[in-house]
Order: structure tokens, then C-alpha cells, then sequence
């Protein structure tokens, strides 16, 4: 058989289980940067917490977050592709970071229900020059109303200048009133108890509670961050954050 590229190969071979040790993270390519850190770097990171990994991108789609040459452009599909990413083993994950892939953006609904979500995410904006202290304070009021909506414990993410808020839903819902449950049981009554503070309006408030994740539909619609639910405080690689991650994981 004759392969376009080194990476079709490895991606074949994945498939058929016959790639199913760590990459040879000697050669030139591994050694190679991404946001300045080495890609054999993040691909031992995320080969280290694929048991936390997987149950997240099991049956979704998932987003990534690609970096050439300083840019960041987040794609359905790898280069040279038209299908929607799915990612099931360690090694699919190794074919993405090798292709620059340094974010992954699971959906919030599964593939074969995407006009329904079985996950909730809200994101925590910092649009101004707003102290940590009070993003915190907002952050942990979305928390308590998510988790009083929901009747389960969320998880959060820790962003740039903000957070995203998350929580598993017992069964999924569809799009549009699942919105309109985020308005009425946690952004609302938000905007009520800290009126100058937060907004579900851009712009009307220093924190903007993005609903962005809560689209109409699934077939694009991202968490935005890797997460681990079992952490408080989630961890994530992400352009973003590659300052953090250095000083926790690439010292």
C-alpha cells in the first residue's frame, strides 16, 4: 500500500492496532515546537491522563485548536481532511499533535443526538480589566446556581481571564430550552444579585456570562477547554495558557 504522507501511515496503521507504542520521539518532527514547548512535550502530557481523557471524547466529535507559525485556527478536521475529528486511542491523539493539534474542543452533545446536549457549559468573560478576586466571586456564583439548577456537582476550567463553568446533565436537552433554563435559573437571577458585575449582554458588564457554548445546535458547538471533572480546578493546554502549563508540566 503507498501513503500520501508519513502521518496518513501512522494514521492507518492506528486504525488496524498495529501503532501502538509511543512515538520515536528522537526524530526531528517530535522535537519540533508548539507555542514554544516540544510536541513530544504535550504528547506525553496527554498520553499521561488518556484515562481521563477518554470517557470525554468517547461518541462526540471533537474540535481542535491547530498552531502553524503562530496562528491558531480551530478546525473540524485535520489538514487534508473533510470528516469530523473523533478521537479514540492514545495514538489518533499522538496523529493530532503531530500535526500541531495542541487544544481539543469536545462537543457538548454526543454524534448521533447533536441537536441535544447532555453537557452544560457557561462561560465566565473577563471583558474589562476586572480583578481575579471578583472573576473568582462571579465564577463560584455560577457554580452555586448551576449546581442548584442542575442537582449536580459542576467542574470548572480554568481560562484566560475567566472560566468556563460545566456540569453532565442526567439526560439531554435540547438546544433551545436548555437556553432558556440558563436564562431563567442562573443568568437572570445573576444579574439580580450582582448587577454591576455580571451580564448575559456583552458589554452591558465588566463579566460576561457566555452562552455561547449553549447553541441551537451540536454539530459545532465546543466545551472550549480539555477538562478533568474529578479536579476542582481543572487543567487544560491551550495557547492561552501555555505559561501555566509550562511552570506545572514542562519544568
Amino acid at each position: 500500500m503507498l501513503f500520501r504522507s508519513d502521518s496518513q501511515r501512522r494514521a492507518i496503521f492506528a486504525r488496524l492496532g498495529a501503532f501502538s507504542k509511543k512515538p520515536d520521539y528522537s526524530l526531528e518532527t517530535w522535537q519540533k515546537t508548539i507555542a514554544g514547548v516540544p510536541k513530544y512535550k504535550i504528547d506525553e502530557y496527554y498520553r499521561g491522563i488518556w484515562p481521563k481523557l477518554e470517557p470525554q471524547l468517547e461518541g462526540r466529535n471533537v474540535l481542535v485548536r491547530y498552531e502553524h507559525g503562530g496562528q491558531q485556527v480551530v478546525r473540524r478536521h485535520p489538514p487534508g481532511k473533510s470528516s469530523y475529528t473523533t478521537i479514540g486511542s492514545e495514538d489518533e491523539l499522538s496523529e493530532i499533535v503531530r500535526e500541531h493539534g495542541i487544544e481539543l474542543l469536545p462537543e457538548t452533545s454526543e454524534k448521533g443526538n447533536l441537536g441535544r446536549a447532555d453537557l452544560l457549559v457557561l462561560d465566565v468573560d473577563n471583558l474589562g480589566d476586572v480583578e481575579e478576586k471578583k472573576v473568582k466571586e462571579a465564577t463560584k456564583a455560577v457554580y452555586g446556581k448551576m449546581k442548584q439548577s442542575v442537582g449536580k456537582t459542576p467542574y470548572i476550567i480554568n481560562t484566560r481571564g475567566g472560566y468556563h463553568v460545566g456540569v453532565e446533565l442526567d439526560e439531554s436537552i435540547p438546544y433551545k430550552a436548555l437556553r432558556k433554563k440558563v436564562d431563567k435559573e442562573i443568568i437572570r437571577p445573576l444579574e439580580a444579585e450582582l448587577p454591576e458585575l455580571v451580564s448575559g449582554h456583552h458589554g452591558k458588564a465588566p463579566i460576561y456570562l457566555d452562552k455561547t457554548p449553549i447553541k441551537t445546535h451540536g454539530s459545532t458547538k465546543a466545551i472550549g477547554s480539555l477538562n478533568l471533572p474529578d479536579l476542582t480546578i481543572s487543567e487544560k493546554i491551550s495557547i492561552q495558557d501555555i505559561d501555566s502549563y509550562r511552570r506545572k508540566h514542562l519544568s
